[in-house]
């Protein structure tokens, strides 16, 4: 990732919080990030994911393995800022879920 121009993304893009009232505090939260290539998050600008997801240049390289590995909800192409507390329970919980999964495999 980091030789193919790796960034941290939010998965909710930080300009689409801030236009929709949110503060640095709330888009800036660990469960909103993740890693990503610089072209991809540019493609993503500040669209919501319910906009982003359906966009095929957008998501011609993902799949739902990559998303249950980096702890995506499975109805993230579902969520817009309405959506973004519920999504942050979500992964924080899906976070959790993946780090004792790996714990427990040691």
């Amino acid at each position: 990732m980091i030789k193919e121009q790796g960034n941290i993304h939010h998965i909710f893009p930080k300009a689409y919080l801030r236009k929709n009232g949110f503060k640095q505090s709330e888009y800036n939260q660990v469960a909103n990030y993740v890693w990503i290539t610089q072209p991809r998050n540019l493609q993503i600008g500040d669209r919501a994911p319910k906009d982003y997801m359906v966009d095929m240049e957008t998501t011609k390289h993902h799949s739902a393995e990559n998303d249950q590995a980096n702890a995506i909800p499975a109805d993230l192409n579902k969520f817009d800022f309405h959506q973004y507390n519920q999504f942050l329970i979500e992964r924080r919980n899906l976070m959790a879920q993946n780090i004792r999964s790996l714990f427990e495999s040691l």
